[in-house]
Formats: C-alpha cells, structure tokens, sequence
C-alpha cells in the first residue's frame, strides 16, 4: 500500500464517526484537510460506491 493510498484509509476512518452522528460532508472534509466537500466526496464515493449523505442514511 502507497502512502497515498494510506492516508486516503485513514481519513475514511477518521470520517465514518463523523458522518454517522450526523456531522455535514463539508465540515468532516474541512476537518479532514480536503480542499472541498467535492474532493472529499469523490474520494467517499471511489471507495464506498455512495456519496457521504446516501452513506449517512443508509446506516441510520
């Protein structure tokens, strides 16, 4: 595994509490160093198939 690839693991960890005690795509993106909610979601996306919203859902 990449550094890269690393790194995108662990801010996916670090995002998954965040998004399931209802914290919005654009503040955990922030808070992950992610220049926009859109970087962050299309990496969400890539790895999971859904967008951080329909995720949220889903798991609710």
């Amino acid at each position: 595994m990449s550094f890269g690839q690393w790194r995108e693991q662990l801010r996916l960890a670090e995002a998954m509490p965040k998004l399931l005690v209802g914290h919005p795509a654009a503040r955990i993106a922030q808070d992950l160093g992610y220049a926009d909610v859109r970087t962050f979601t299309v990496m969400f996306r890539r790895a999971f198939g859904n967008t951080p919203p329909h995720f949220r859902q889903r798991f609710r």
